[in-house]
C-alpha cells in the first residue's frame, strides 16, 4: 500500500510487477554534495540497501544511473527497493565504506 502520492516519472514494468509476499517496497531518497575540487562521480550499480545481520537488495529502479557532481553543486536521486516486511537494521551501501543507516520508519503505520 502506498503512504504518499509519488510515482516515478514515467511508467516502470518493474515497479508494476507484483510484491514478493511478505516484502514491501521503500523510496530512499539520496542527495549527494561534492566538496572535493574533483567533483564526485555517481554510479547508481554501487549502492543497495542492506540488513545489518540479513539481505542484500539491489534496485528495481533508479532515478538516475551515473552523473559526475562538480564542486559544489548537488544531486538529488531516487531509489526503489524492495525488502522483506520484518527487515529492521536497514543501512544503504555505497562505494567505499560508504554507510547510511535508514531508520525504522518505513514500518510505522500511517
Amino acid at each position: 500500500m502506498e503512504t504518499d502520492s509519488w510515482n516515478p516519472p514515467e511508467p516502470v514494468a518493474t515497479l508494476k510487477s507484483p510484491i514478493a509476499s511478505g516484502g514491501h517496497r521503500v523510496r530512499v531518497l539520496l542527495e549527494l554534495t561534492a566538496s572535493k575540487a574533483s567533483g564526485v562521480r555517481f554510479e547508481s550499480t554501487d549502492f543497495a540497501v542492506e540488513e545489518i545481520v540479513g539481505f542484500r537488495a539491489e534496485p528495481l529502479w533508479v532515478s538516475q544511473q551515473s552523473a559526475i557532481i562538480s564542486l559544489g553543486e548537488n544531486l538529488q536521486v531516487s531509489f526503489i527497493f524492495e525488502i522483506p516486511n520484518k527487515a529492521i537494521q536497514l543501512v544503504l551501501e555505497g562505494p567505499g565504506q560508504l554507510r547510511l543507516a535508514l531508520g525504522t520508519a518505513h514500518h510505522s503505520n500511517p
